[in-house]
């Protein structure tokens, strides 16, 4: 058997296949609320760290933690922050997304490719 007929099956995969299970999950449990929160959790707790952490030479699994981690401490924080200078609390998140998203590429075109930023 040739190595071209193996199939690969690496974390990227298993990523999607775990987002997959987990809206499928969502939907079959909560209905289109629930497929609509694990994306809202995804895009606003996942994305603008990770994008930010892409910078830095990690592997996929830590990129996703650390983002995890840190967006839980910092989400809530910028978010509760914007809402005392807006009114609207949904506009507050969708300002602080924004914020973020917009830092995370700046940060990522000036810093990306550099050998380590602490040394």
């Amino acid at each position: 058997m040739s190595e071209t007929n193996k199939m690969k099956f690496g974390i990227k995969e298993l990523i999607i296949l775990i987002l997959i299970a987990s809206l499928v999950f969502f939907f079959l449990n909560y209905s289109w609320i629930g497929v609509r929160l694990c994306i809202g959790i995804l895009l606003l707790y996942f994305i603008p760290f990770y994008i930010f952490l892409d910078s830095f030479n990690l592997a996929i699994e830590e990129k996703l933690i650390f983002s995890f981690f840190i967006s839980i401490g910092l989400i809530p924080l910028i978010v509760y922050y914007i809402s005392r200078l807006l009114v609207s609390v949904r506009l507050s998140i969708l300002v602080s997304f924004l914020i973020l998203i917009v830092g995370s590429f700046i940060f990522r075109k000036f810093y990306k490719g550099k050998k380590s930023l602490f040394v």
